[in-house]
């Protein structure tokens, strides 16, 4: 591990607001810089949304499962923690796509080999053909020679995959693929929020399919994401043990939740009890919104309606699953009623990890479904009383039957999650500029994933801190 382990004693005092990945990151980049810091989270635990379970004794990842390796900052990152040995890729027979009729006949098939979220760079290619048939391939195709559209640099992802596309690509390709990774749909994306430079190649190019051909050439399926053998919590852990390193210069405390700051004549004071000079909050939108409420009301973001995800993980003794009959997962279009899952993952069968600590025929499988923000438990594993759907989507959607007798042990976890609106979040940067020694990170402000989570609480932690007064310098 390359972090210096000998921070100065004289540094300034940081206060990080949320102990998810976005706030252990943040964290560790004051502390490197030679500060105090002070992690305050509210629940009982770290990682937020980075979360483990235990399945038939099996050690799992409970949330997020990949990481995207877009911008080519996590890598470097994970190096730096020690972990870079751990960072494997998936198997690269990439996941099908799965539909039904009105009729409830069902179609399943590979996801096209050259895409970016669903939208084919090759049309014409047969994979594409055997999805969307070929009339609409070929309309499809005319992308590349009919005229540029200046309008498009303002419409949504799912517009501009309609206009130029047309509406099956967009419903059979695009739509289960946006789905199943953002959970939303392509109509309320804008273009830069999921495909970093797509707009910027549509510009230059005039089309859609040249914009994704450039954008993923020399790409292979599963190029794109990166997992951690032993689950993306290894990565908790380390932070976790890089912030231990510092001594007493860094201290984490769970169960703590912050419900104000006030500014001071020389800093911040949280809860009337911490005293900082800065203040970083990483907490979701909903907390950081009441905080910032409590310095001015003109900080409190707009936000969207809060989206719950289901999560029902499943680990079934099926040789029949041995071959990965359909690749490494399933991504649903429009099934009719027919299956109720909007996701499948064959966890086994994506993980060469996974796969190897289990016995022979064993497989997991997890399973995601639309829920109830307004209900939900955020983020509580327990048995899941009511498994007979969830292994009845399972076997429609994988070909394989799976009876309650091939069960071994099922949990289920819903994670409920809430945005701020893009508009609110620039004019909150703004507002912000007046306060250089308070700032706000985590995926609500730089967008899901660690990708964006990573670089974003990084980016925002180095200009906190070089808002401070240099104090002392860093012992070699």
């Amino acid at each position: 591990m390359s972090i210096s382990t000998h921070p100065r004693n004289d540094g300034s005092h940081v206060v990080i607001v949320g102990g998810g990945i976005a706030g252990l990151t943040a964290a560790l980049t004051c502390a490197k810089q030679g500060h105090r810091v002070t992690l305050l989270e509210a629940s009982d635990s770290l990682g937020g949304l980075v979360a483990r379970h235990t399945l038939g004794g099996h050690v799992l990842d409970a949330g997020a499962e990949s990481f995207a390796v877009r911008g080519g900052r996590v890598a470097p990152f994970l190096e730096e923690l020690g972990i870079a040995d751990r960072v494997v890729a998936p198997n690269s027979a990439g996941a099908w796509l799965f539909r039904a009729d009105a009729s409830g006949r069902t179609h399943a098939a590979p996801l096209p080999k050259t895409g970016m979220l669903g939208i084919p760079a090759h049309p014409l290619a047969r994979d594409v053909r055997r999805i969307v048939g070929l009339p609409s391939a070929l309309w499809a195709a005319t992308d590349r020679w009919r005229k540029a559209d200046a309008s498009l640099g303002t419409l949504s992802l799912g517009q501009v995959v309609q206009k130029r596309l047309g509406r099956r690509v967009l419903e059979r390709l695009v739509t289960p693929v946006v789905g199943g990774v953002y959970s939303a749909d392509p109509h309320t994306l804008p273009l830069e929020t999921v495909a970093k430079g797509l707009r910027e190649q549509l510009s230059e190019t005039g089309s859609l399919t040249r914009a994704v051909s450039a954008l993923t050439a020399g790409s292979t399926p599963g190029s794109a994401v990166r997992g951690v053998a032993g689950g993306n919590l290894v990565i908790v852990d380390a932070l976790a043990k890089a912030l231990a390193a510092f001594g007493a210069a860094v201290e984490l405390r769970t169960g703590h939740p912050v419900s104000h700051i006030q500014q001071t004549t020389d800093g911040w004071m949280i809860d009337g009890t911490v005293a900082a000079d800065a203040v970083l909050l990483t907490c979701p939108v909903d907390a950081a919104a009441h905080i910032l409420g409590s310095l001015d009301d003109r900080f409190v973001p707009d936000r969207k309606e809060p989206t719950a995800t289901r999560i029902d993980t499943i680990l079934v003794d099926q040789p029949g699953l041995d071959s990965a009959p359909r690749g490494t997962g399933m991504l649903i279009g429009n099934t009719n009623g027919t299956v109720k899952a909007k996701a499948l993952t064959h966890v086994s069968a994506k993980w060469a990890w996974v796969r190897e600590g289990l016995p022979p025929g064993q497989h997991v499988i997890r399973l995601s479904y639309r829920a109830d923000a307004a209900t939900a438990a955020n983020g509580v594993i327990e048995r899941n009383p009511n498994i007979g759907p969830t292994l009845r989507d399972a076997s429609l959607l994988l070909g394989v039957q799976l009876s309650p007798a091939t069960l071994i042990d099922s949990d289920t976890v819903t994670w409920v999650q809430r945005q701020a609106t893009p508009a609110s979040v620039h004019n909150l940067h703004t507002a912000l500029a007046s306060y250089p020694t308070l700032g706000v990170a985590g995926s609500w402000v730089s967008g899901t994933g660690l990708a964006s989570a990573i670089p974003g609480a990084i980016d925002t932690a180095e200009r906190l801190c070089n808002s401070l007064p240099p104090k002392g310098t860093v012992p070699s």
